[in-house]
């Protein structure tokens, strides 16, 4: 048994709302700490209200692995995110 198994966690909200913009190297720590949480049984959940780290998060393809929420209620809760289950689009396929 993990210690996330352990501890009861199941889920750790990143509250990003007020974060204006994105670098990569913010990207790279993200993918890192989802990958981890991952390994553990634990499932991120992030909010990302501002328009552009949202669309660097599309443009990576991070928004087709995390749940990205508008507000932190929302990421509490649990629902559905903003875009999740869209599914990634073939690349070249036109329809």
């Amino acid at each position: 048994m993990d210690r996330a198994s352990r501890s009861g966690v199941s889920a750790v909200v990143v509250d990003w709302a007020d974060v204006p913009f994105l670098t990569l190297a913010g990207v790279a720590v993200l993918e890192d700490f989802r990958e981890g949480a991952l390994e553990r049984g634990v499932q991120v959940r992030l909010v990302a209200s501002h328009r552009v780290p949202r669309g660097v998060l599309r443009i990576v393809g991070l928004d087709y692995v995390l749940a990205i929420h508008d507000t932190v209620e929302q990421a509490l809760a649990g629902g559905k995110a903003s875009g999740e289950g869209r599914g990634r689009p073939e690349i070249g396929k036109t329809s």
